[in-house]
């Protein structure tokens, strides 16, 4: 006949199947990092995380002063797209520095920020890149908010656009990766 399972045998079996049955669980959302570029104020430092600037709707200004001096434009460059959210992160931390200075030195750019895949750089633009130039950083952040509102296609951004009333500062959001105009 059958042979007899003790009832012990039986119990620890069935404990093991219920332990180990998946049960619904809650998810947990990843957020990638928001990281300043060098010399701009740490998250830490300004009292936010990576999660408030992905999960913060943008607050658009109205009344955009673009310069006659620089025409924005965007690129759909296969190798150079960043995803529009992580784009949308650095606008965040951006406006969060209010009237603080963003600026570049004479002859080189700066890394204003990094999130995901995307990065915001600005572009010294002053005549032979002789002069420093800098612009509130909310200004810049304007600039970004021109990008992603005008060169987003599939959630996928690439663009620039000079800081809000500063023809001399360009600002470029693109994919980390990527250096270039392509």
């Amino acid at each position: 006949m059958y042979p007899q399972i003790s009832k012990s045998i039986l119990m620890a079996f069935t404990t093991l199947i219920i332990s180990t049955t998946a049960l619904p669980t809650e998810t947990t959302t990843f957020y990638p990092e928001v990281i300043p570029g060098p010399g701009m104020p740490s998250l830490a430092e300004l009292g936010l995380t990576s999660e408030q600037l992905y999960t913060t709707t943008p607050n658009l200004p109205f009344g955009n002063s673009f310069t006659t001096l620089y025409n924005g434009e965007c690129r759909h460059c296969p190798d150079a797209l960043a995803n529009v959210d992580s784009v949308i992160a650095c606008f965040n931390y951006l406006m969060s520095l209010g009237t603080s200075g963003c600026g570049v030195d004479r002859y080189n750019g700066k890394r204003f920020c990094t999130s995901g895949n995307a990065k915001v750089d600005g572009l010294n633009y002053t005549p032979g890149q002789a002069n420093p130039t800098k612009s509130y950083c909310s200004d810049v952040a304007l600039a970004v908010q021109w990008i992603f509102n005008h060169c987003n296609s599939g959630g996928q951004v690439r663009g620039s656009q000079a800081a809000n009333g500063n023809g001399e500062l360009v600002i470029r959001a693109q994919h980390v990766n990527y250096d270039g105009w392509c």
